[in-house]
């Protein structure tokens, strides 16, 4: 119950890379027995290139889970399989060493970290070719972003020193969440076990151009990938 699963991929011999839940929903939906269900992250491990830290494309999966008695457990990346002790834990865990291969490779369009990151950058400056660089990032099928006035810019530029979470969220194939934090709610903690709190927060959603890389649809409220509108065709077409 309240099953977590965060995929790891390995990074030498007894070492992973934890890359976050992917495209697998937080928590786990409880199962009927000898039942299963499968989600597809091929479009998640874009952003997690096999020569970036070396990385290979061989995940594993890590969970957390309480049993019918409550005992709260842990199954590693390796299949070790321990207790968890009861008591204060962190709600996002940080990793210096591994900080850097989590949010994956900065160069490129097919990590949405990346084109957030590209994207604050652009709205922060002040010259025209950084908004020009920030209106390349949006999405083209999302309404709006065309119409923003310089002055909105401006307004969009104090709400965005905020602090990115290293893992990205898929809710469907071609949709990402990527969460930006202030810096006193990346230091909240949640006490008495497992569970969760809420935490103030803002979602990037964006949304996969074929051939292109992520875009950013909106910045605010997450938007549920059915209310997003794709251009005519584009769900026919192979992603890959």
């Amino acid at each position: 119950y309240n099953a977590n699963v965060c995929v790891g991929l390995q990074h030498a011999a007894g070492d992973w890379i934890p890359v976050g839940p992917l495209a697998v929903p937080l928590p786990l939906p409880v199962l009927a027995a000898k039942s299963q269900q499968q989600w597809d992250i091929t479009v998640a491990l874009l952003a997690c290139t096999p020569e970036e830290g070396g990385l290979n494309q061989h995940p594993a999966a890590a969970m957390a889970f309480s049993d019918p008695q409550g005992q709260r457990w842990q199954r590693s990346f390796d299949g070790t399989l321990t207790r968890s002790e009861p008591g204060d834990a962190e709600l996002f865990a940080s990793n210096p060493a591994h900080a850097e291969a989590q949010a994956g490779p900065m160069a490129t369009l097919f990590n949405p970290i990346a084109v957030v990151s590209f994207f604050i950058n652009a709205v922060l400056g002040d010259s025209p070719e950084d908004r020009e660089l920030a209106r390349f990032l949006t999405d083209p099928a999302a309404p709006g972003w065309d119409e923003i006035t310089a002055a909105q810019w401006d307004e969009m530029a104090r709400e965005l020193h905020l602090g990115l979470a290293a893992h990205v969220y898929y809710p469907a194939p071609r949709v990402a969440y990527v969460r930006a934090l202030t810096d006193e709610a990346a230091a909240t903690r949640r006490t008495g076990g497992a569970g969760f709190v809420s935490v103030p927060l803002k979602i990037f959603t964006l949304r996969l151009l074929l051939g292109q890389g992520w875009r950013i649809h909106t910045f605010g409220e997450a938007v549920r990938p059915d209310m997003i509108h794709f251009p005519e065709g584009d769900l026919d077409q192979d992603v890959m």
